[in-house]
């Protein structure tokens, strides 16, 4: 997986995802938490994000559109900007 910052409105449907744990809670009817891993969750319904968030994935080609990869050392300069 690799660190993504959201650009545009995201929807997704389906796939893995690692989030916060504040990121999870809002979102955590529709997420469902892989055993053992920290942070991990399969998503089981429509989850959506807004831009400026920044999420683990292995996107597909609809949702690159949408994502900015964050190099490593950034994250703190991207939440800075909020």
């Amino acid at each position: 997986m690799k660190k993504y910052r959201v650009i545009k409105p995201l929807n997704l449907f389906y796939g893995q995802i690692k989030l916060s744990a504040s990121q999870a809670e809002k979102r955590q009817v529709r997420l469902k938490k892989i055993k053992g891993k920290t942070g991990l969750y399969e998503i089981a319904g429509q989850v959506q994000f807004k831009p400026g968030e920044i999420i683990y994935l292995k996107p597909d080609k609809a949702s690159r559109i949408c994502l900015e990869p964050v190099p490593e050392g950034k994250i703190q300069e991207l939440h800075s900007r909020k």
